[in-house]
């Protein structure tokens, strides 16, 4: 895993740490939209970049004084990097150990950050995040990639405050060898059942 998105923004991780033991997610008093690109997404390979353009938009009515997108757990499917650290302000990561293996989780810390400079969402305002993946090996036929709005918070409607876009490898081609052999196949069936209605038929005229 790429260590850049893990190393920025780990200080401020601690901002938001504590909200992990709230009784209550804290509120958010807009309704925040969450949409996503991924180019390309289909027809993929191992070791393939792909362009990611992450948006966030504040629907209202008031300004988002908090807000973070995080990503659900993820294993070694794709690597994080190239990140665009203006319009990326406050992207960083975690790294954890599971049954066998590393999670990760990747967050963008949008705003509502004291000391930064980072202004409230406002009521009608997008920001959009650059960053790129790498399909890794292994990432299975189909891979979901979302980001969506932290758990940590709740807004007024969480219908669309997720985003998902589905990585789908390249369907292997059938070497010439195998298509061959299918094509024979079928040929050889298909001359049986003629032999076999040919015989059926003798046998009618006969009796």
């Amino acid at each position: 895993m790429s260590p850049l998105c893990f190393v920025l923004a780990m200080g401020l991780a601690a901002v938001f740490a504590a909200d992990e033991g709230l009784a209550q997610p804290l509120p958010i008093p807009a309704d925040i939209g969450v949409t996503m690109t991924v180019t390309p997404s289909t027809g993929l390979r191992t070791g393939q970049v792909l362009d990611v353009a992450l948006t966030a938009t504040n629907y209202g009515p008031d300004p988002a004084d908090h807000l973070e997108l995080t990503t659900p757990y993820y294993w070694n499917e794709y690597e994080i990097s190239n990140i665009d650290l203006v319009a990326c302000y406050q992207f960083g990561g975690a790294i954890g150990e599971g049954p066998g293996h590393s999670w990760y989780i990747a967050y963008w810390i949008i705003a509502g950050v004291s000391d930064t400079g980072m202004l409230p969402l406002a009521a009608g305002e997008s920001r959009t995040c650059r960053f790129q993946l790498t399909l890794m090996a292994a990432a299975p036929a189909v891979t979901a990639f979302t980001f969506g709005v932290s758990t940590f918070f709740s807004e007024i409607n969480p219908v669309i405050n997720v985003a998902t876009v589905y990585l789908r490898r390249a369907v292997p081609a059938v070497p010439m060898f195998e298509r061959t052999s299918i094509l024979l196949l079928v040929a050889l069936f298909t001359l049986a059942g003629a032999v076999g209605a040919g015989r059926r038929a003798g046998r009618s005229y006969a009796a």
